[in-house]
């Protein structure tokens, strides 16, 4: 194994070592790169790749095909190539021999590195290296960091200073033409100086491989303390995360062209982004449209976003996961930049997702020990904000005691904690147990012969019961009430029996373990003898055919009679033979009697013989028929044809045609009531032929002809048809107008404006019987259908109101419509207000004390009044007071009821007429309390009672009473009672004394009562006893309390001698002489002996004891009866069996009494067991049992007979026979066949559950209401006959469904109503439910914007940017039953899709150079962002300027004084002075000469007479500029010698003396004037000397120094305007 970091050392050794080769660096860079190699380790967040499932297309397609591989450091560590990078290395070449060499050094180079560290390398290894070093397209410097960059655009980095931007590193040739930097891995740490802005931009230079850069690895190794700015850094960057948190932005400048600007700019990919505490967005805002520096959009204008899914905010991660954040600081991307404070923020902040997971929520379950009931229940997936109720859970045994924690859980980046604290539950329950003695009351059959008697000391204690652990707690038994004995008991009587046992000994002392006991007392019955008769009857009735009684019914009976024997006692029957009185057993024959008109069915009811007591009543019903008599019925169906002129008038005979029809009519002669037969139509004719209407000349039949009517009935009404003859007729056409005529007048009736005049048009056909030349008129029919008046506007007059501002629109005009005219008054203005006044009654219910009672009733008058007020006069007029509803009255109010309370006014009566002017009015209503009176009486007594020492009454009672009495008045409403003073009757207040009575042989404690006074009603009354004593003496009792053991045969004999136990008891009796009363000591039992021993029953042969032995009884007490005992001794027992029949007999007859079929016959068989005592001979009676345990008369069908029904179809099973039943006959009579049948109509509700498309979301749901009805079809006739509809079980509902619940849909119908009251004809129903998908919507929204930026044209602010933005929204749904995602159509915000139209804002002393962008419109949502720049252009003042060069030339005598005015000619330059009014800056344009006249031009000096002139002319100088110095020349004048000057000698200048006379001017321009002279050659000039006033030296001295001031001077002028412009 090979224990090095290989692939990324080697790449920073190569990237390292490539720019290095040749370099004295070299050394250095060997020795350092490895060492720092060593310790570097990146972590997994900083290596994290982009994953292509989180970029928008284009990156994913980027991403495709460029697979970077991470690489992590650590000294355990050995990273592989993975086999995709390992063919590319394979695969590459180098580009040319360069790159080969140092590819070759490289190897080497890593190799010697791994060799130091690892001791070995293996060819395998270097081969490796080789192929990583092909990897390369570059390698070199990033500022001092050694970098390289490889085939897939990773651009690695190893320590040193970033001096230049990513983009500006490598140079592009043509082997990097087509790289792009896609990746930076730092791997070592690097600095950032102070000022390079653009670090890591994606752009690209000329001549420098670009840069797009969607990753940056080791950001962490970026010493970022010496940077002064961070302008533009990340510029583009495509990437999702970024890692800040080791940047230190406090050496950043916040200043123009320093600080952040733009540091996030068109960063669109952007997720994550981690600020570290030293770190703050630093930043110059130098335009408006950057309102914070760093140009960070939010996320919601980034790629991949999506509002369904995120809010659009940062949020810091806090505790939570870069999925789920749970920081606090949820910011947009300009609160984050301008809020974000490193020492209290610094965190990774992500996109803030609409939904973010909740910390979990634990639901614990502990017992009060804080044991674990259950397991922790741990609920996830709950979005923050989500809210769920938990609910405990069932513990078994155990019940809720606590909850620790909010049950209401609202999920939060917290985790939550619930405890449930159980306890185990506590059953307390009361145990019994019951002790009990039976006596058991019998028969000497063994059956009960009263209820059992049963006595029980009953038992309880408590049981406690952990449920949780089952563990119990018993307390000790006790007794009921203490009750531990079983009482005395007498046994019961019994009529005719007499018992064995009259008492039933008590037993004391009874235990919670003592043993049940059972004891028998035997009751034996008596025998009684009776006389039991049975008659049976035949009752003939007479009746008519509708049931009533024709004669009275006639009767016959015959009498049996039987001996019963009657055991009292059990109330058993022995019964004897029947026996008919005077033997008769015969109904004799009977002739039915004879009614005028009616006849019989039956002439006489037969004679019966052979009766019996079990032969059933008979009935027999004899009915009476009246005659009928038949006769024929005859009926006529006639239709006349009418044949008439339209005015009624006869046109031609009637046509008749007539239809007969029979039937037969049947009379009952007795009640003359008819029955009638079918209508039968004569000849078989049941038509109306057809008539053919007669022709009249110059008529027209309506009818051409009387259609044939078939199918007449006898019900056929008769029919008559009108044929009507019109004339001919011919039609014209008549007019009609409308019209309406509005005047628009004032209110004295001077016309305002014209009057409007609209006419609607009107036309009818008019048609004329040529016949009668009468006329018949069509309706009218308006001209274009055009029946409206037109909604006229009536003009406007300044100050005028009209009365009408409209005349309405007339509509449904008629030709009878009169002509309209409508005046519309124009009126001064008139405002018009309401004045309102109320009128109150308050009734007000108080008690007597002045509370209220009930509420105050308020009854209220309202009145209003229309108040008009004359704007121009500002007078008032006004309406009439109108009560509100015409409502006047004070309604009579009835004063509310008051338990136990009376008003003095039961109501309060109505008030009519109630007007605006009458007062407020108050009405009190008083509540007294219902009072109640009554006497009270009180009576005190005294009894002296006189009794002997036991209690016993010795005298009788004295008794002695004071009685008082007093008025009780009771308020019933507050139940406060008054009570006046007591009084006492006769005033007698006292008891008197009382001596006590004398008693013979006795002496009482108490010779007299003492008399007692002042007594009041308040005084107890007194019972005094006198007791009287008797002398008393003692004696011993003894008592014995024996037990009896009889040994006994059943009969009763004793069958062994008794044994006999006694336990004896002895106490001391004190007797009183006087009464002879005793008073008894307590018992004590001889020896201590209280226990009767156990006894074992002797044995007797052949016999056997029904007790074994006799248990101890221990516990005696004197008080405790004898106690008898029988031991039973029974003999062998034999049984046998005994029989008895019942027999049901069907007899099967006809309406007439006739057998129809044989008798069935059905025989239930009982038996019983007869036990016998060989012994005695004596027999037992077992219980009866049926054979087969049949004690059925079974079902018997009755047999079917042809064309006849019976009267049952079956004889009905009979169940629960015994041998105490009587024998049965049963009668089944046949009549004619009547077949009834069911219909059954149902109508149904089918509910169908589809979704959208149809389909079925759940199964049908039909609810059906079933019908039916009796049909009774009589089989001979084939008639029926129909009962009435009956709903199944009454229900006649289609019951209320609740449509069912299926996730993610709802129901368009939550409930399908019942419906009620379902009819048999009523239609089936169908109804459809809809089940629709849950829909989830949310809003995206999207922002195309304009923005305008106002700059001047040196491109600085000019003034805030302009933003106008159009706002899109679309709706997104997602449906939650498929998953799918529709997204709606973008709709701009408001319906604006409009940049509005902007006016370039004015800025003082600036012109823009587009005063108004004009408004875009039509925007679309995939329409850019714009940006549009308006520049502004400073205005300007120009003014002139002007300059003035002068030249000066002085003439002077050599002593410097005067000698002629002194010559000045000055030049005038001007030149524009433009200052811009916005900076205050001056420009100036160039110096123009006045007339283009830069010259002084050449001046002759003037002539002295005498003197001569050392200039006679001075030159011309041209090429004066307005920078010249105003100059100035002296022209010296020397007095001439004496010598006379020819003035004809050219060569000598003539010259003027001074008292020259001539006209200097003329000779010499005056000063401001320009010589046109010319002087001629000849003349003497200037030269370039000047010749000094008084030496006549020459004057190079003073030419130099003019010279250099001049030089100095135009430098100096020169630099001036340089610097101006």
């Amino acid at each position: 194994m090979i224990p090095v970091k290989r692939e990324l050392l080697s790449r920073i050794l190569v990237s390292s070592s490539v720019f290095i080769l040749g370099s004295p660096l070299i050394t250095q860079v060997f020795v350092s790169i490895p060492a720092a190699a060593e310790t570097i380790t990146t972590s997994p967040t900083e290596e994290t790749t982009l994953s292509t499932n989180e970029l928008v297309p284009e990156q994913q397609s980027v991403t495709a095909d460029q697979a970077v591989v991470e690489e992590t450091v650590d000294s355990e560590t050995q990273i592989e190539k993975s086999a995709e990078e390992q063919a590319l290395a394979e695969s590459s070449t180098a580009n040319d021999s360069q790159s080969e060499s140092s590819a070759e050094q490289i190897v080497e180079q890593s190799t010697e590195a791994e060799v130091t560290e690892s001791g070995t390398t293996s060819d395998e290894e270097l081969k490796i290296k080789a192929a990583e070093s092909d990897n390369f397209l570059w390698s070199g410097n990033w500022g001092t960091a050694p970098a390289t960059l490889d085939i897939e655009g990773v651009l690695t980095v190893g320590a040193g200073t970033l001096s230049t931007t990513v983009d500006q590193v490598i140079p592009l040739d043509d082997s990097l033409k087509n790289m792009v930097i896609k990746k930076v891995v730092l791997t070592a740490p690097v600095i950032l100086p102070a000022n390079v802005p653009g670090l890591f931009e994606s752009t690209s230079h000329y001549g420098k491989v670009p840069s797009e850069l969607d990753e940056i690895v080791g950001l962490t190794y970026l010493d970022t303390s010496q940077a002064t700015t961070m302008n533009s850094m990340f510029y583009g960057f495509r990437g999702t995360t970024l890692d800040l948190s080791n940047f230190d932005s406090s050496g950043v400048i916040s200043s123009l062209g320093a600080g952040m600007n733009q540091f996030l700019a068109n960063v669109w990919y952007l997720k994550e982004l981690k600020l570290g505490p030293n770190f703050s967005f630093v930043g110059w805002n130098n335009w408006s449209s950057n309102p914070y520096p760093v140009n960070l959009v939010d996320p919601s204008g980034m790629y991949g976003f999506h509002s369904s899914y995120y809010t659009g905010y940062w949020q810091n991660v806090g505790t939570g996961t870069v999925e789920a954040p749970y920081g606090e600081n949820i910011l947009k991307s300009q609160e984050l930049v301008l809020t974000y404070d490193g020492a209290t923020m610094a965190d990774t902040y992500v996109w803030q997702p609409r939904f973010i997971e909740g910390a979990p929520v634990t639901i614990n379950y502990l017992d009060e020990d804080g044991q674990e009931l259950l397991p922790p229940n741990v609920l996830t997936g709950g979005n923050i904000g989500d809210s769920i109720e938990v609910v405990p859970e069932d513990i078994p045994n155990y019940t809720l005691k606590e909850v620790q924690g909010e049950e209401k859980i609202i999920f939060s980046n917290i985790p939550q904690t619930v405890t449930y604290i159980y306890s185990p539950l506590i059953e307390t329950r009361e145990e019994r147990k019951i002790v009990a003695r039976i006596i058991h009351y019998l028969h000497e059959d063994g059956m009960e012969a009263a209820p059992d008697h049963v006595d029980t000391v009953e038992f309880i204690r408590e049981v406690i019961t952990n449920l949780a652990t089952g563990e119990e707690t018993l307390g000790e038994w006790q007794a009921r009430d203490d009750d531990t004995t079983f009482d005395l008991v007498k046994s019961p009587e019994i009529d005719d029996y007499f018992t064995d046992r009259e008492f039933i000994d008590e037993v004391m002392d009874v235990k919670a373990d003592s043993e049940d006991i059972e004891e028998f007392v035997m009751y034996s019955p008596k025998i009684v003898e009776s006389t039991e008769t049975k008659e049976v009857k035949r009752m003939i009735h007479y009746v008519y055919e509708d049931g009533k009684e024709a004669v009275p019914d006639k009767v016959d009976t015959v009498t049996f009679t039987r001996t019963v024997t009657t055991n009292e006692a059990t109330g058993k029957n022995t019964y004897g033979e029947w026996q008919a009185k005077d033997d008769d057993t015969t109904f004799d024959e009977v002739l039915s009697p004879e009614i005028d008109k009616y006849n019989a069915d039956k002439k006489t009811v037969v004679k019966v013989t052979g009766l019996t007591a079990e032969s059933e009543d008979r009935e027999v019903t004899v009915t009476y028929s009246p005659n009928m008599i038949e006769s024929t019925e005859t009926k006529e169906v006639k239709q006349t044809i009418h044949y008439v002129y339209e005015d009624g008038k006869e046109a031609a005979p009637d046509k008749v045609d007539t239809v007969t029809f029979t039937r037969t009519v049947t009379t009952n002669e007795a009640t003359g009531d008819k029955t009638f037969g079918e209508w039968q139509a004569k000849d078989d004719d049941t038509t109306f032929d057809e008539v053919l209407s007669p022709e009249i000349d110059k008529y027209n039949a309506d009818k051409k002809t009387v259609v044939k009517v078939t199918g007449l009935t006898a019900e056929s009404e008769d029919r008559e048809v009108t044929v009507t003859y019109s004339p001919n007729m011919i039609e014209s056409t008549e007019t009609k107008e409308v019209k309406r005529m509005i005047h628009y007048v004032y209110e004295d009736g001077k016309e305002a404006a014209p009057d409007k005049v609209d006419t609607v048009t009107y036309t009818r056909t008019v048609t004329t019987n040529e016949a009668t030349e009468e006329n018949t008129y069509g309706e009218w029919q308006a001209k274009d259908d055009d029946t409206t008046f037109d909604e006229v506007l009536s003009p406007e007059i300044d100050k005028y109101n009209a009365d009408q501002k409209r005349v309405d629109k007339v509509t449904g005009l008629t030709a009878e419509s009169e002509d309209r005219e409508v005046t519309v008054t124009y009126s001064p203005n008139m405002i018009e207000s309401t004045e309102t006044k109320e009128v109150n009654q308050t009734i007000h219910y108080v008690y007597e004390d002045g509370k209220e009672a009930a509420p105050d009733k308020v009854d209220t008058v309202t009145f209003t009044r229309t108040v008009t007020t004359n704007e121009a006069t500002e007078e008032n007029t006004y309406g009439e007071w109108q009560a509100k509803d015409d409502d006047t009255t004070f309604d009579e109010v009835k004063s509310p009821k008051i338990e136990n309370y009376a008003p003095d006014k039961v109501s309060v009566e109505e008030v009519l007429g109630v007007n605006e002017d009458d007062k407020d009015s108050e009405i009190t209503v008083t509540y007294a309390a219902k009072m109640e009176t009554k006497i009270e009486t009180k009576t005190i007594r005294i009894v002296v009672h006189y009794n002997y020492e036991n209690g016993d009454s010795a005298a009788e009672d004295h008794t002695d009473e004071v009685t008082f009495t007093r008025t009780v008045t009771t308020n019933l409403a507050t139940n406060q009672t008054t009570y006046s003073e007591w009084q006492a009757k006769g005033d007698d207040t006292t008891f008197d004394e009382v001596k006590s009575p004398e008693i013979k042989n006795y002496h009482a404690n108490k010779t007299s009562i003492d008399k007692v006074t002042g007594l009041t009603a308040e005084s107890e009354d007194l019972e005094v006893t006198v007791t009287y004593s008797p002398n008393m003496i003692e004696s011993t009792e003894t008592k014995e309390v024996k037990q009896t053991i009889h040994y006994v045969y059943e009969d009763g004999k004793e069958a062994a001698p008794d044994n006999v136990d006694t336990v004896t008891f002895t106490r001391k009796v004190t007797t009183n002489e006087a009464t002879g009363d005793k008073t008894f000591g307590e018992w004590q039992a001889k020896e201590n002996d209280t226990t009767f021993d156990e006894v074992k029953s002797p044995e007797i042969k052949n016999y056997h004891a029904d007790k074994t032995s006799i248990d101890k009884v221990t516990g005696l007490t004197a008080d405790t009866k004898d106690r008898e005992v029988t031991v039973t001794y029974s003999p062998n027992i034999t049984e046998s069996t005994e029989t008895k029949e019942v027999k049901q007999t069907i007899h099967y007859v006809y309406e007439d009494g006739k057998e129809a079929v044989p008798d069935k016959v059905d025989t239930v068989t009982f038996t019983r067991t007869v036990t016998t005592n060989e012994a005695t001979g004596d027999k037992t009676y077992g219980e009866w049992q049926a054979k087969d345990d049949d004690t059925t008369f079974d079902e018997v069908k009755s047999p079917e007979i042809k064309n006849y029904r019976a009267d049952k179809a079956k004889v009905e099973e009979v169940t629960g026979l015994t041998e105490k039943s009587e024998d049965r006959e049963v009668t089944v009579n046949y009549s004619p066949n009547m077949t009834k049948s069911t219909e059954t109509k149902e109508v149904k509700q089918t509910i169908h559950y589809v979704y959208e498309d149809g389909k079925e979301a759940a199964p049908d749901k039909v609810d059906t209401v079933t019908f039916t009805r009796t049909v009774t079809t009589n089989e001979a006739t084939g008639d029926k006959t129909y009962g009435e509809w009956q709903a199944k079980d009454n229900d006649t509902t289609l019951d209320e469904v609740k449509s069912p619940m299926i996730k993610n849909y709802t129901v368009d119908k939550e409930t399908i109503e019942a419906v009620t009251g379902v009819a048999v004809d009523n239609q089936d129903i169908e109804v459809t439910v809809m089940y629709m998908p849950k829909m989830q919507t949310a809003t995206e929204t999207k922002e195309v914007k304009q923005t305008i930026h106002y700059v001047y044209d040196n491109g600085s602010k000019a003034a805030d940017d302009h933003t106008d933005k159009v706002t899109f929204t679309r709706e997104i749904t997602k449906n939650l039953a498929t998953g799918v995602v529709t997204y709606g159509e973008w709709k701009a915000k408001d319906n604006d899709t409009t940049f509005a139209e902007v006016s370039s804002p004015m800025i003082e002393y600036c012109t823009p150079d587009n005063e108004l962008i004009k408004a875009v419109t039509n925007i679309q949502p995939d329409v850019k962002d714009t940006e549009l720049t308006v520049t502004y252009k400073a205005n300007t003042e120009t003014k002139e300027e002007s300059n003035e060069v002068s030249r000066t030339i002085h003439y002077v005598y050599e002593d410097g004084s005067k000698a002629a005015e002194s010559y000045t000619e000055t030049l005038t330059y001007t030149r524009n002075e433009t200052t811009n009014l916005l900076t205050g800056e001056i420009v100036y344009s160039d110096w123009a000469a006045a007339n283009d006249d830069t010259t002084f031009d050449e001046v002759k000096s003037k002539q002295i007479e005498g003197y001569t002139a050392d200039l006679t002319t001075v030159k011309e100088q041209t090429g004066m500029t307005a920078e010249d110095e105003d100059t100035e020349l002296i022209v010296t004048y020397t007095k001439n010698t004496t010598d006379e000057v020819d003035p004809t000698d050219p060569s000598k200048e003539s010259s003027n003396t001074p008292n020259d006379q001539t006209k200097p001017e003329d000779e010499t321009p005056s000063i401001g004037e320009k010589t046109t002279t010319k002087v001629q050659e000849t003349t003497k000039t200037a030269t370039s000397e000047k010749i000094l006033p008084k030496t006549g030296e020459e004057a190079n001295p003073f030419i130099l120094y003019a010279g250099v001031t001049m030089a100095v001077s135009s430098l100096l002028a020169f630099f001036l305007r340089q610097k101006r412009k």
